[in-house]
């Protein structure tokens, strides 16, 4: 038996009918990306870090979320008074290459200017934490955030096969836009790609 959310795009691809094939397609697609790139079984690693602590010029506010490599912080730019997205790396916890890489990521993101990407404010170190400064994009909401929603919600409008398919067709222009610079995302995930107030995407 078809689960509610198969059967109300299945409804909404018939009366599409000249791009029903392209849109069962993508939706094929987006399913298998979707169960590859959104698992949170691993728990979040002990903080070295808290509310109020200052790395350098920055103030940490609140944690954001972590990945494979660091944690990201909301915190303020104290001489600007800049509310930021903070990426920490504890250099002493990784190797050279890693630590490149880290620098790399930060030099690649200040070269993107696109609206829907969060521009990168700057690289540095504080002791043995390295650091990315990155647009905070505000409401702290991601696309993971999004899906969760739809997964629990009981049934799903029709308008949100036109709204994930508009998200990727942003995204898809992010990273187009990125690639067209000589920058590749080696780590595009729904946890990735932020949602502004008004709901687009904003890949990070």
């Amino acid at each position: 038996e078809e689960a509610p959310g198969e059967a109300h795009f299945e409804a909404w691809a018939r009366r599409h009918p000249a791009n029903a094939d392209d849109l069962r397609q993508l939706w094929a697609d987006w399913k298998l990306a979707v169960g590859a790139l959104t698992d949170d079984s691993a728990p979040p690693p002990e903080s070295p870090y808290r509310p109020g602590q200052v790395l350098g010029d920055f103030t940490l506010v609140r944690p954001l979320g972590h990945g494979g490599q660091g944690v990201v912080w909301e915190a303020e730019q104290r001489p600007l008074r800049r509310p930021v997205a903070l990426k920490l790396l504890r250099a002493d916890q990784v190797s050279q290459r890693e630590l490149a890489l880290f620098q790399r990521e930060a030099r690649a993101g200040a070269r993107l200017n696109h609206p829907g990407i969060a521009a990168v404010y700057g690289f540095g170190r504080d002791g043995s934490v390295a650091w990315i400064a990155q647009e905070l994009v505000p409401g702290g909401r991601t696309l993971r955030d999004r899906l969760d929603e739809r997964r629990r919600a009981a049934a799903v409008p029709a308008s949100w096969y036109t709204e994930a398919a508009e998200h990727v067709r942003s995204v898809a222009r992010a990273l187009h836009a990125a690639h067209e610079r000589g920058v590749i995302h080696r780590d595009v995930k729904p946890q990735n790609i932020l949602l502004t107030e008004d709901g687009q995407p904003k890949v990070g």
